[in-house]
């Protein structure tokens, strides 16, 4: 009998791209991670995709490596899914977790401050947003 590939749980992705979204932030990489936290780096690579829940004992463990409080993880958890199908629209926030967002934001105190504001402008081009509605500068 052939059992189907089921599809991570909602909560175990965020949780696992929230785990990544750290591990990153600090520096780390899956190898140094796995072994802080007496896993393998295939098993912190399930974690971050979510094909694998992080138990209690380990996510405490990350906490501890990561400098992090594990509400940490489940922050901006999206609502539980009743039952209808959302769709594929990404969160503002799950978008910033990619590793094309992670990878350009941490490109961006490398750039010309005359360069970054013409990325800015141009990319306002790329998503048809004018500057009066792009998001407010903090």
């Amino acid at each position: 009998m052939v059992v189907a590939a089921s599809k991570p749980d909602p909560v175990d992705v965020h949780v696992g791209a929230r785990l990544r979204l750290r591990r990153l932030q600090v520096g780390m990489n899956q190898g140094a991670l796995a072994r802080a936290i007496r896993v393998t780096f295939q098993q912190v690579q399930k974690y971050e995709r979510g094909a694998n829940r992080v138990s209690a004992s380990r996510l405490y463990a990350a906490c501890n490596v990561l400098g992090v409080k594990p509400d940490y993880f489940f922050h901006e958890l999206p609502a539980q899914d009743t039952g209808s199908d959302g769709g594929d629209n990404e969160r503002p926030s799950e978008l910033l977790m990619t590793p094309q967002s992670l990878e350009l934001v941490s490109l961006l105190p490398d750039i010309d401050p005359e360069v970054r504001g013409a990325i800015l402008k141009l990319a306002r081009v790329l998503a048809k947003v004018r500057p009066a509605t792009a998001v407010e500068r903090v």
